[in-house]
């Protein structure tokens, strides 16, 4: 259950537990003490009423009125009412009313030759009749709601601060011991919190695995060539050597170099396209992204006698909202790998362009030999390569798919059974 819901439901249940000690307490306490005193006043009342009745009975109606006065002004609680039995008047003593309760007894008086009735009614102050029975019932009332605290504390601190001090003490042993913290299984905020910084944990020891494979990927791939540099140029400067061999030498040290210019190239492409920079998104129709992809690799692939293919089967005002040069390195960076990869003679490539209910599907696929199993789960991971020559390096899909994520796109690959291909998915424009 929510927070949200369960500490209302806490106070909730302390007050209803209060609510029902005060009514257990008053069912089997304060009505029966209650009821034993209203009993006691109503037999008071008829003896009141009967011996008064016996001494004004007989007398002058001015005499009563006197006596009536006087009682009433010796007992606030008291008052009456004279009615002339054949003449219906009424008469009220002066009085004050006090309590809740009214206790009535009758007497018939006759009063100057007149009959009359007469009327006691005796107000009863309950809660000055409750002096006993109410400080017991403070006293339990105190006791009830202050057990029912104690017991919502120690369910608080127990459910929740000893929790919130867990997760604070787990922080601490990953900040300074490097300790991975333990999955919740709370279904709470509380639940929620402590998985999140378990995700978060999980996400931070991967994002260190990838600056490891960085670094070791920048030692290992600028290593080679740069070792393959130093050496030729030592010999360079040692060595009396011939026009040719220096050519040879001096032609072998620039090729390394700009394959170390080529490494670092691709590590700040890949950190530049890791930032939030803006895109540059123009309304592009289909058929027109279809024949400018057509027109820049037409010729590059022919030169490699590899062939090259577009189909468009889109609607012709079927349009995409993209930053034109940023989505065609994606296509270049697919299909580099497949030449790069490619073992086979008689390569084919091919781009397919299809509407979806999600927006526009480019379908960019050879006929080569297709992507391991193994290799499928980290394709598009950063640092991550197929080729054991190179240890962990290997941005292309990976700038890709940061690339496609940016466009509000989808990237996805695939074995085809005759072939590797790879999905990317890029909204409509409206």
């Amino acid at each position: 259950m929510s927070l949200k819901y369960k500490i209302p439901s806490a106070i909730l249940a302390v007050f209803a537990a209060n609510i029902v000690i005060l009514l257990l307490f008053a069912r089997s306490y304060a009505i029966p003490y209650l009821s034993e005193i209203i009993d006691r006043h109503d037999e008071a009342a008829m003896v009141d009423a009967g011996e008064i009745g016996m001494l004004i009975d007989g007398g002058t109606y001015e005499n009563a009125m006197m006596l009536l006065t006087a009682q009433n002004a010796n007992d606030s609680h008291m008052f009456f009412e004279l009615t002339g039995i054949h003449t219906r008047q009424t008469l009220y003593i002066p009085k004050r009313r006090q309590g809740i309760v009214s206790f009535s007894a009758v007497t018939v008086v006759t009063l100057s030759g007149q009959d009359y009735v007469l009327l006691l009614k005796n107000k009863l102050d309950v809660w000055g009749s409750l002096d006993g029975p109410e400080d017991i019932m403070i006293l339990i009332e105190f006791f009830v709601l202050f057990a029912s605290l104690v017991i919502v504390a120690c369910i608080i601190h127990s459910r929740y601060v000893k929790p919130l001090v867990r997760l604070k003490n787990e922080m601490d042993d990953y900040q300074k011991l490097g300790l991975k913290p333990k999955e919740s299984k709370r279904r709470d905020e509380l639940g929620a919190l402590e998985r999140s910084f378990f995700q978060l944990a999980g996400e931070l020891k991967k994002e260190k695995e990838n600056q490891n494979r960085m670094i070791a990927s920048i030692s290992h791939d600028i290593k080679t060539p740069l070792t393959s540099v130093m050496g030729f140029s030592e010999r360079l400067m040692t060595k009396d050597l011939s026009r040719e061999k220096q050519t040879a030498y001096l032609t072998t040290i620039y090729s390394q170099a700009k394959s170390i210019e080529n490494i670092v190239n691709e590590f700040d492409e890949f950190i530049s396209s890791s930032m939030e920079s803006k895109l540059n998104l123009k309304r592009v129709e289909v058929g027109f992204l279809c024949d400018s992809i057509c027109d820049e690799y037409t010729e590059i692939m022919r030169d490699k006698g590899v062939g090259f293919q577009i189909d468009n089967n889109c609607a012709k005002n079927a349009a995409v909202k993209i930053d034109g040069e940023k989505l065609r390195r994606v296509f270049t960076n697919i299909y580099g790998n497949s030449l790069r990869h490619n073992e086979n003679d008689g390569l084919t490539l091919r781009l397919t362009a299809q509407e979806t209910s999600d927006g526009v599907l480019l379908i960019a696929e050879d006929n080569g030999k297709g992507v391991t199993e193994n290799d499928m789960e980290h394709i598009f991971e950063p640092f991550y390569t197929s080729d054991k020559s190179r240890k962990v390096s290997g941005l292309g899909l990976s700038i890709c798919q940061q690339i496609v994520k940016a466009h509000g796109g989808t990237i996805s690959a695939a074995n085809t059974g005759h072939g590797f291909a790879v999905s990317v998915t890029i909204p409509k424009s409206e």
